[in-house]
């Protein structure tokens, strides 16, 4: 089944995976520097100025070899005041990438549409509002 949902999210607490760090909303550009993240810090090369190479950075870093890092790193962001996570669907992101768009190149092509991450404990922030 698909369900149309609402999601009450804070534009500025969603952490877009496609941007680039300079792309980020105010409030995740603020908590990427208190957790010393951002452009060329820890990441992979190919992941370095995205909003992708938080997860890896965090988990590496901050949480290396522990079973549950990746449940740790949602609970630090989520104490940061972030609410979740998008990245282009995958319909946008060939159409961008046959557009020649990367990330270093700033907003994907208008019309572009996203898949959103809740991060857990804040299920509460989608509204199914029906049900196709």
């Amino acid at each position: 089944h698909l369900y149309d949902v609402r999601l009450n999210l804070d534009p500025d607490a969603v952490l877009n995976l496609n941007a680039p760090h300079a792309g980020q909303p105010n409030l995740i550009r603020a908590i990427g520097s208190m957790l010393n993240l951002g452009p060329g810090r820890y990441a992979p090369s190919y992941l370095a100025d995205t909003g992708r190479a938080w997860l890896p950075t965090l988990r590496n870093t901050r949480f290396a070899g522990n079973p549950q890092a990746d449940a740790m790193v949602a609970d630090m962001l989520r104490e940061h005041g972030v609410q979740g996570l998008r990245y282009l669907d995958s319909g946008s992101m060939a159409a961008a990438r046959a557009r020649g768009w990367t990330p270093a190149a700033g907003a994907p092509p208008a019309g572009s549409t996203y898949n959103y991450v809740l991060l857990p404990g804040l299920e509460h922030l989608a509204e199914i509002t029906g049900r196709r």
